[in-house]
């Protein structure tokens, strides 16, 4: 993205700075998936009380972070650059803030996966996944204000929809991959409400930006790859699933691919909106 070296870490774009890559629609995708993967852990267990699931969750979610953080340094011109993030910040930027964000999430799931006890719940369980479900809820949210910082020359992104938007997704994309990492879902209602309202907030996002959500060729495939992967056949095949088969596993990464679309459109589309500032 060439982003996070750029007006001392700001955050602000201008119509000449280079445009964010698929790459990190694809470091989104996995922050996204990392963080509701344990979101939907931390609900399940306020209900079960199993800190054994929430140990593979932060095993799991190690795994796609890490994943993550290739994808990030993969996008920079000089991929040496990504440790300026660490070593140089501005608590004006959210570049800034998401490094460091994304820093405490992996040492807190490297914490979680070694001391979490395979059986019975205590205190110490109780306050490792509040402070998990914190910074994941952080993780999901906080590229929606990386492109609010920018929108002043990207109109698209000025919306305040947008971060829960992302967290919606983020929750979604967790939900949909835990039968197949985790074994197991949290109750279908809550599943049906996080999706309704995901289409909710889109419907609204879309009527609000609709003449800037198109202005490239590729977006209604985008579009068409999202709302097959994400809603359409996870929904109509949901019933006949059953966790860790090979039907869930194709699901989630229908989920996950649909999830990257969304988030290259917003990018793609966002990016080109600059030509509508006049």
């Amino acid at each position: 993205m060439r982003l996070l070296t750029l007006h001392s870490f700001s955050g602000q774009l201008s119509a000449t700075d280079s445009p964010f890559g698929w790459w990190i629609a694809v470091y989104f995708a996995l922050a996204a998936l990392s963080s509701g993967l344990i979101l939907s852990a931390v609900v399940t267990c306020a209900f079960s009380k199993e800190p054994q699931l929430l140990r593979r969750a932060s095993w799991s979610a190690v795994l796609l972070a890490f994943l993550g953080c290739l994808c990030l340094i993969a996008d920079l011109a000089a991929p040496q650059e990504f440790l300026l993030t660490l070593t140089h910040f501005n608590p004006e930027s959210w570049i800034a803030w998401g490094s460091r964000i994304l820093g405490l999430f992996l040492i807190l799931l490297l914490t979680a996966s070694v001391t979490l006890p395979r059986q019975g719940w205590d205190w110490g369980a109780s306050c490792m996944a509040f402070l998990l479900g914190v910074t994941a809820l952080c993780l999901a949210t906080y590229p929606a204000f990386v492109l609010l910082q920018a929108s002043v020359s990207r109109p698209l992104w000025a919306s305040n929809l947008l971060p829960l938007l992302f967290l919606l997704s983020a929750i979604h994309l967790g939900i949909s991959a835990a039968g197949s990492l985790l074994g197991t879902r949290p109750r279908k209602s809550f599943f049906n409400l996080v999706i309704l309202l995901e289409l909710g907030v889109w419907g609204l996002f879309a009527a609000s930006k609709w003449s800037l959500l198109f202005v490239t060729p590729a977006s209604w495939l985008l579009l068409t790859i999202y709302l097959v992967g994400s809603f359409a056949l996870p929904l109509m095949t949901r019933s006949t699933t059953k966790e860790n088969s090979g039907k869930s596993w194709m699901l989630s990464g229908l989920a996950f691919f649909g999830a990257i679309s969304m988030r290259l459109w917003l990018l793609e589309a966002g990016q080109s909106s600059q030509s509508f500032l006049s």
